[in-house]
């Protein structure tokens, strides 16, 4: 079970979501690239089941931006309704934890990183995940290095943004850990492997 709850958060995690600009940015009506030169998203996927993610890009080149990305679980409830569907425990015997860091570089293709585009990301990000019996205090954790790549279009407004993408990532280091549990072997903590990558963004640009 504990193998099978971090696997989900994980594959959760890697379902990338986040908010960026606004009003379509055409040719006419955008100055000048540099007009907008940060871009704040946040990720509306993740926030469905409890996990409040973004990132802050700044663009160094005009087709070029680079920035921090970090995930933070708050709000345990979805997680806790599917072990209840999953096991005959009470969902509140369970605690979990999931944090994530990392770094993203976005490149333009066809257009300004700020613009309308599509774009390829080169994504790196390092999880960290917990399950935790309360009842019986036993407890599972998983450090994940993951990195991917994206391929996606943006569609991008005066001071909003939205971009679409599909991706791989795959981990580089993954390190499974258990307390007081005698019931997991190694086998139970497979490697996650390559997953896709759904990149949704949403967010504003300064």
């Amino acid at each position: 079970m504990y193998a099978r709850l971090i696997l989900s958060l994980a594959l959760f995690g890697f379902a990338s979501t986040a908010f960026a600009q606004g009003e379509s940015v055409s040719q006419n009506t955008y100055s000048s690239p540099s007009d907008k030169t940060v871009n704040v998203r946040l990720a509306p996927i993740q926030a469905l089941v409890g996990i409040a993610m973004g990132n802050v890009q700044v663009a160094v080149h005009d087709r070029v931006s680079v920035g921090v990305m970090g995930g933070l679980l708050f709000n345990q409830a979805p997680l806790r309704a599917a072990v209840s569907s999953d096991t005959t425990r009470d969902a509140d015997e369970f605690d979990f934890s999931y944090n994530e860091i990392g770094a993203r570089v976005d490149v333009g293709l066809t257009n300004s990183i700020m613009s309308d585009t599509w774009y390829l990301s080169g994504i790196i990000r390092n999880l960290n995940i917990e399950v935790q019996d309360k009842v019986i205090d036993q407890s599972a954790s998983a450090e994940i290095l993951a990195a991917g790549a994206v391929l996606g279009y943006q569609w991008a407004w005066t001071s909003f943004n939205m971009n679409l993408g599909l991706g791989l990532t795959s981990p580089i280091q993954e390190r499974y850990d258990t307390r007081n549990v005698t019931t997991v072997s190694d086998e139970d903590f497979e490697s996650i492997g390559t997953t896709a990558t759904l990149d949704f963004n949403m967010g504003l640009t300064f």
